[in-house]
């Protein structure tokens, strides 16, 4: 009997030791918390927040593009490769516009715009004035914003949303209130004499009409209630 369980004890450790190793015989090692990202976040449920052990990354956890803009081989250039229809229409482009082009689809994570140009054709040229005319208008927005352009655009919109999504409010404690004045009927004395006084300082003052959004058009790369 004393032979039987010592059998049976052997079998089991054999047993246990098979489930503790993979396919290859050897044990898995465990995974670094540090370099492995959250697949809750991933999936837009992680309930730790910046408390969480996983690593919380868009650039990692964000799936590729289509099959036609793939990432190259790593290198000390890596870069993206060009949706086939952009590739094959850069002749069209201006050299700043080449360049733009490539940025745009370079960018990493959820902020690549390959989709932009994924549905180009690689050799129809009747619709090489269309790719000439969206080329011009991205290159105009990219001009028009003075904090990067467009890169530098959809860099800081994910910042924010990343923001939002934790939950930061820049005007944590701030009490709206409205101000209070006096109202004047037109052409009064009362209306006349505060009107005297007020073109005495208008000259000191400054106005700022607050209208939504960021204050890109402005220079300025933050909510427009921040200049009160």
């Amino acid at each position: 009997m004393g032979k039987k369980k010592s059998g049976n004890r052997k079998k089991k450790s054999g047993g246990q030791a098979r489930r503790n190793n993979n396919n290859s015989g050897t044990k898995s090692p465990p995974l670094d918390p540090s370099k492995t990202v959250c697949k809750f976040y991933a999936e837009g449920r992680c309930k730790n927040g910046d408390e969480c052990k996983f690593l919380h990354t868009d650039a990692k956890v964000a799936a590729p593009p289509a099959a036609t803009c793939t990432t190259a081989p790593p290198s000390s250039e890596a870069t993206t490769a060009l949706p086939a229809g952009l590739a094959s229409s850069m002749s069209l482009f201006t050299p700043a516009q080449q360049t733009l082009a490539t940025q745009l689809c370079n960018l990493p994570g959820t902020t690549n715009q390959c989709h932009l140009f994924q549905k180009w054709t690689t050799d129809d040229a009747k619709d090489n004035d269309k790719k000439k005319a969206l080329m011009s208008k991205l290159e105009l927005v990219d001009q028009s914003y003075p904090d990067g352009g467009l890169t530098g655009y959809l860099t800081n919109a994910i910042a924010l949303l990343e923001k939002s999504r934790r939950g930061e409010n820049p005007l944590e404690g701030w009490i709206p209130s409205v101000p209070k004045g006096e109202a004047f009927e037109v052409g009064t004395d009362a209306f006349l004499r505060s009107e005297e006084l007020g073109l005495k300082e208008v000259g000191k003052c400054g106005f700022i009409l607050v209208a939504g959004g960021l204050g890109e058009r402005l220079g300025y790369g933050d909510i427009k209630v921040s200049y009160c």
